[in-house]
């Protein structure tokens, strides 16, 4: 009778350990991840029209950080990327903004960043729309 009654015992913890084991949460593949997506690293070019004359600007994305730099502005760096994927090959990446002027750590800053064939699409904090960057061979 004890033997047939120590079975029973370990035959129900065996369901309930495979029930609270079935039940464990996934993890999403949604999160952030360190750095910047390896689809959108190179160097793009882009030509905006501000001030009635052709402004040029030229930024190299990193597997760790972005710099970009515009026609009579200093070079400026996004640092400590992180990025999450928000769609059909659009990332928003999150870092500290800060220019080669050595002014400290930088503003937080998020960017929204979508690839179009060898073009990208780049939406800063202020801006509501986007700046078309070109590739660069």
């Amino acid at each position: 009778m004890k033997l047939k009654r120590f079975a029973d015992c370990v035959a129900a913890l065996c369901f309930i350990g495979i029930g609270v084991i079935s039940n464990a949460q996934s993890v999403s593949a949604a999160g952030w991840r360190k750095g910047v997506p390896r689809s959108l690293c190179g160097n793009y070019k882009c030509k905006t029209h501000q001030h009635a004359y052709p402004h040029w600007g030229v930024m190299s994305i990193h597997a760790n950080y972005i710099s970009e730099m515009f026609q009579g502005d200093p070079q400026s760096f996004l640092t400590q990327v992180r990025y999450k994927a928000v769609g059909h090959y659009t990332y928003k990446l999150n870092g500290f903004a800060k220019s080669n002027t050595g002014n400290g750590h930088g503003d937080h800053e998020t960017w929204i960043i979508r690839r179009s064939g060898k073009r990208i699409n780049v939406r800063f904090n202020s801006y509501n729309a986007g700046q078309w960057y070109s590739r660069v061979h």
